[in-house]
């Protein structure tokens, strides 16, 4: 049986795969910076206007704003828009197992090297059918196109620069929840009664209200996820209104978890 492998051994980041999907640095409020190579070094008059802002409204105009005319995202190809994060977010918000999903798999696996464990159905390996069939749909997609994953390097990394210019007395650590259905498609590292150690998918999907979670499954999955590995937090984005249910997009790994049946 082959080991199951849950990363790389190099990334596009200034930290190591192997610390980003580890429960210690998950679950901790330790101090440490994540950045893509070179993003803040190739735009750096974006983000000093966004550190200057005055408020999330905005900062997020001049983000939306940045992209529109760096990707020419308001451009149509055959009377379509062309490919935008925003429509690769879109389709995540309704099926996280579709292209798009595929999509956002890809670009956390090309950047920080965390190798998703489902798409679809559980990925035991990189040398399994499922791994391929993912590759397949995130390669083949036209979501792959328009140079997406540059604009997620930016996305992110917008994300992050605002955090710290308009949260930065909050804590490290924010406290989210997920609802599911069943818990087979994790591996469980460790557990002790309600608590576990479980492997979440590359990329996932929390609400910062309970309520919510216990509308998605009878498994509630309570954790804590260190703010450098947010991807989408719509608090960010008031401009932007299909994130109604307090979403946040988040890099996965093992996290330290409480799970409890409703």
């Amino acid at each position: 049986m082959i080991k199951q492998i849950y990363c790389h051994k190099i990334n596009k980041a200034n930290l190591p795969p192997y610390l980003l999907i580890d429960e210690g640095y998950n679950n901790s409020g330790n101090g440490l910076t994540l950045l893509i190579d070179g993003v803040i070094e190739y735009h750096p008059d974006l983000f000093e206007r966004i550190t200057g802002c005055g408020d999330p409204v905005e900062a997020s105009e001049i983000f939306l704003n940045y992209m529109n005319e760096l990707f020419h995202l308001k451009e149509k190809v055959n009377g379509k828009y062309v490919n935008s994060y925003l429509k690769v977010l879109r389709g995540w918000l309704f099926n996280s197992n579709g292209k798009e999903g595929a999509v956002i798999k890809g670009w956390v696996e090309s950047r920080f090297g965390i190798i998703p464990n489902f798409h679809k159905q559980k990925i035991n390996s990189v040398n399994d059918d499922a791994y391929y069939n993912y590759l397949m749909e995130r390669m083949g997609s036209n979501s792959s196109k328009n140079l997406i994953e540059h604009q997620f390097d930016l996305l992110y990394t917008y994300n992050q620069c605002a955090i710290k210019t308009f949260f930065k007395d909050s804590k490290t650590l924010i406290k989210v929840y997920k609802g599911v259905n069943s818990l087979e498609e994790f591996f469980i590292k460790s557990e002790e009664k309600d608590r576990k150690i479980m492997m979440l998918n590359n990329v996932t999907s929390f609400t910062t209200n309970r309520e919510i979670a216990c509308t998605f499954g009878d498994y509630i999955i309570e954790t804590e996820v260190h703010y450098t590995k947010i991807i989408f937090i719509p608090e960010l984005f008031p401009l932007i209104k299909f994130f109604g249910e307090s979403e946040i997009i988040a890099i996965g790994g093992f996290y330290n978890t409480r799970v409890c049946y409703i």
